[in-house]
């Protein structure tokens, strides 16, 4: 079993929004963890020890989620790419592998298509942004459908996060997302990319992505016994995977 992750958080500003990070391990790649909506750094505390142990592993919390500035503007996954970018550029990051959980993968890949210099590789766990034939009332109801399949230990460290961030922000950051349709840039992906996804998870079905990810040339598919959760439901076997994908 692998143990918790004491999360040392630094923070710097950008666009008048203070941006909280963490940062562990000296090593020869630089690999940069993105958590999904709702959630924030604390997601990763089975991963970062693992994967910092010959990397340099950074996280941080997308602006209104987690530590980083809460305003009454919620950001779009394209629009928090942009944050991204220019929070790697303060921390000297200039080409590094990301991995995105959930909607994080969709900020990720907006990662990758505008600012491709800076992404050395993709993983992406159960990631949003490769289906935009699901509506919003099927996610709710599959999200309800995979909280009865997650850890009872991590369910309330979730409900607290999604608390804190609030349904409306939630709520708005879906929508202005939903507007920018990232499918018919997939084809400008041009580095590696690996695609995971849990066999008990409800919410990101192989099938329904299937069309979009056939638009990224250089991709590989993983299936792990897992929940949505992946990240922290079979952190050792994800870990694995991603050292794996980012040994080169």
């Amino acid at each position: 079993m692998l143990l918790l992750e004491k999360m040392n958080k630094e923070y710097i500003e950008i666009d008048n929004k203070l941006i909280s990070y963490t940062a562990k391990g000296i090593g020869k790649t630089d690999i940069v963890l993105i958590h999904g909506l709702g959630t924030s750094i604390d997601s990763w505390r089975f991963n970062i020890k693992d994967l910092s142990e010959n990397n340099r592993v950074y996280a941080l919390d997308l602006p209104g989620f987690g530590e980083s500035s809460y305003e009454d503007e919620a950001l779009s996954s394209k629009e928090m790419s942009d944050i991204v970018a220019k929070w790697c550029h303060q921390l000297g990051i200039e080409n590094a592998h990301f991995v995105g959980h959930s909607f994080g993968g969709e900020v990720c890949l907006w990662l990758s298509i505008k600012y491709p210099h800076l992404v050395k590789s993709l993983v992406l766990a159960a990631s949003t942004g490769l289906n935009d034939k699901a509506s919003n009332i099927e996610r709710a109801k599959s999200m309800l459908l995979d909280g009865t399949r997650e850890s009872l230990h991590f369910m309330p460290k979730l409900f607290k996060s999604y608390l804190k961030a609030g349904a409306w922000r939630i709520a708005a950051t879906i929508q202005k997302s939903n507007k920018n349709n990232l499918g018919k840039y997939l084809r400008k992906i041009k580095c590696p990319v690996l695609v995971v996804y849990g066999s008990r998870d409800p919410v990101i079905i192989p099938e329904e992505n299937f069309d979009s990810i056939c638009k990224i040339k250089n991709v590989e598919i993983k299936t792990i016994d897992s929940t949505h959760g992946l990240i922290f439901d079979s952190p050792e076997e994800f870990n694995q995977i991603v050292k794996s994908f980012t040994d080169f």
